[in-house]
């Protein structure tokens, strides 16, 4: 019936970051794009290193 996910492409995962980082900067101020924008670099980047990290 369904399937599973295994992985999502890297340019998705790039297309949804940037995205999201331009309804920080549009609809926010300065200091919650910056906020806003280490957060989500922090979690995307974990996302990426735990679905490579069997590459090396």
């Amino acid at each position: 019936m369904s399937q599973e996910i295994s992985k999502v492409p890297s340019w998705l995962m790039i297309l949804v970051y940037v995205v999201i980082l331009a309804i920080f900067g549009f609809c926010t101020d300065l200091f919650t794009f910056i906020v806003g924008a280490l957060i989500t670099t922090l979690v995307f980047a974990s996302g990426y290193d735990q679905t490579h990290s069997h590459d090396h």
